[in-house]
């Protein structure tokens, strides 16, 4: 790894979830969502939900197991967490399994796949196609299955109103208007994720984000936060900028390629800014002067793939248990948390 110096770096990308932002809301979301699919047909009490989340966090992802194990497979998207459990354990129902053991057979039926996102998804929704005789594609990402999965999340994380608001349709069921969103808090503090963000742009780092977040839902708590300004907006990828240029490359090239992480696009695209084009994914330039700030190995290898440096925080859902990992997996640097990023970005002299 590099010890950093002065002048290495013009432009800092970072990921929000497990970096900036914490991921309890969109575990939480994920969560309820995997307990909706299975009790639904039970009257699903919301207020009952909301109070016991915590306890069905934990029974749904066997105790953080079936997060870490997604995570070290390259799964980003906590939409995908829930499409990848309802999956899982609708394939491991149809082999016999008892509901009160299913949950907790996750992370090893999982891991025991040995592939990582997205083919993990696909083959994982071609299988339920084939044991449920769906029609090829039903299940897969974009599907009509996956769609239904993502408003069920949406809608626990938005709430009544916020779910409306988005999808302009009446919500299937009441679940009050203070959806998760409203209990997301910084990761690493208000006070210190100003100040940081503050410090290395007045530093005169270009800053951007390359998220699996709706571009609302990245910029929502950033503004509420004050500190979405920092940010250069042309450097700021959402997952919306990622259906946008993924349906034009795959009509420009011809390819049914998906651009979300571990896809270097985001990270392209950030290091580019406004001069992006989609020719800049096919010709690979030296953007060894941009650091990605992740917490996941889809980030790492997203970054490596556009040729920008990678710095990994222990802030994600491994912790400091993830160093080793990381060191294997090559990343440049190391840190404890994105408040550290000084030592590398503004070292003394």
């Amino acid at each position: 790894m590099d010890d950093g110096h002065s002048g290495k770096f013009s432009t800092v990308l970072f990921d929000l979830d497990g970096v900036i932002t914490g991921e309890q809301a969109y575990w939480k979301a994920a969560a309820l969502t995997v307990y909706e699919y299975f009790y639904e047909d039970l009257e699903l009490n919301s207020e009952f939900c909301y109070e016991e989340v915590d306890s069905i966090m934990n029974t749904v992802f066997s105790y953080q197991e079936t997060v870490v194990t997604l995570k070290s497979l390259g799964l980003n998207s906590n939409w995908d967490l829930a499409y990848a459990v309802i999956l899982s354990t609708d394939i491991l129902k149809s082999e016999g399994i008892e509901d009160e053991e299913i949950f907790a057979m996750v992370p090893e039926f999982l891991a025991d796949k040995n592939i990582l996102a997205p083919e993990l998804l696909e083959v994982l929704a071609q299988e339920y196609e084939e044991i449920f005789n769906y029609p090829e594609g039903y299940a897969r990402k974009g599907g009509e299955f996956y769609d239904e999965i993502v408003k069920k999340f949406q809608h626990w994380y938005l709430g009544d109103e916020g779910y409306v608001a988005q999808y302009h349709e009446p919500v299937p069921m009441e679940k009050g208007n203070i959806g998760l969103v409203d209990s997301e808090e910084p990761l690493l503090g208000l006070s210190e994720t100003q100040a940081l963000l503050k410090e290395l742009h007045d530093a005169g780092y270009m800053l951007g984000i390359g998220s699996g977040r709706p571009r609302r839902e990245l910029e929502l708590p950033l503004q509420n936060w004050g500190v979405f300004h920092y940010f250069d907006k042309e450097r700021i990828v959402s997952y919306d900028d990622v259906l946008f240029w993924q349906k034009e490359y795959q009509k420009q090239q011809n390819v049914d390629e998906k651009l979300v992480k571990p896809h270097p696009f985001q990270f392209v695209k950030g290091a580019c800014g406004s001069d992006f084009s989609l020719e800049k994914l096919k010709n690979k330039e030296d953007f060894s002067h941009v650091l990605v700030v992740g917490d996941a190995l889809c980030d790492l290898i997203a970054a490596h793939d556009a040729g920008c440096k990678f710095c990994a925080v222990l802030t994600g859902v491994d912790g400091k248990d993830a160093r080793t990992f990381f060191e294997n997996m090559g990343a440049d640097y190391i840190l404890e948390d994105a408040t550290e990023l000084p030592k590398i970005l503004l070292p003394k002299e």
